[in-house]
């Protein structure tokens, strides 16, 4: 089974380009596409059957729905400076994004037949968390979360520094077994700092069913349909990989791989 997308589109300077589409994966709830538009130019889409969360990767850009306009949203030079601005679309609205500098937009989609309200996350609202200690130490940023009213999206950024593993002890959500664990899918998105950077993406279950080991560069994307999903960064390079994660339900609760956990402990 492969689940890694390689970067084949860093030569498209402009448009949409599909990175995760749903008729092309196994995941059931959740998919991706980057948006790139130069300066002054705009792009208009309706999703039916799905709610939307713009995310600003970089640039600054206004996005206008039915009867609210965001306009003059925060800019943002890269991934390991400043926190993302986020705009929530509802099922079956349509948006409307205008670059006012030159923007790169990550779109996620999560299958809804709920109607809720939009809203806007702000860098100064985005939840930052200190996970983790010694080499296994990362900054977790929760851009849409428990406190916003979505129907099945989980959406944040984690960033590793010089060489440091994350999402460690390995950990797994694909069992609807609450309050012990949660059942969610999730699509990994990553960038490097310096850009020629690469990390190592181990992604495995008990049974062996998977049991896949991936080398990640910059704007690759690895698709998680379940499992354990452990990665590390290569020394003197920091890692950022974009999350989302969705499900049928949005209580979040990780179960570890119990031959690790004794790290924490």
């Amino acid at each position: 089974m492969n689940l890694l997308i390689k970067n084949d589109y860093s030569e498209i300077k402009e448009g949409l380009i599909n990175i995760v589409p749903f008729e092309r994966s196994n995941l059931e709830y959740i998919g991706f596409d980057i948006l790139r538009l130069k300066k002054g130019n705009s792009f208009s889409l309706t999703k039916k059957g799905f709610e939307t969360a713009i995310v600003i990767f970089y640039g600054k850009c206004s996005i206008f729905l039915n009867e609210i306009a965001y306009e003059n949203i925060n800019f943002r030079e890269n991934f390991f400076k400043e926190n993302a601005s986020c705009v929530y679309v509802p099922n079956n609205e349509k948006f409307v994004i205008k670059a006012i500098e030159d923007i790169e937009v990550g779109l996620c989609y999560a299958k809804t037949n709920k109607n809720k309200k939009s809203f806007i996350v702000r860098p100064e609202d985005v939840r930052e968390r200190k996970v983790g200690e010694n080499s296994y130490k990362r900054v977790v940023k929760d851009i849409i979360y428990g406190i916003h009213d979505v129907d099945r999206f989980i959406i944040g950024e984690t960033i590793s520094k010089d060489g440091a593993w994350s999402s460690f002890p390995p950990h797994k959500h694909d069992r609807d077994l609450l309050p012990v664990e949660s059942k969610f899918e999730e699509i990994y998105h990553f960038r490097m700092e310096p850009a020629q950077g690469f990390a190592i993406q181990k992604v495995y279950t008990e049974e062996k069913d998977i049991d896949e080991t991936y080398t990640v560069k910059n704007y690759d994307t690895i698709i998680i349909p379940k499992g354990y999903h452990p990665v590390v960064g290569c020394p003197g390079y920091n890692i950022c990989y974009f999350w989302i994660l969705g499900g049928e339900k949005r209580e979040y609760k990780l179960f570890e791989d119990g031959e690790h956990s004794w790290i924490t402990k």
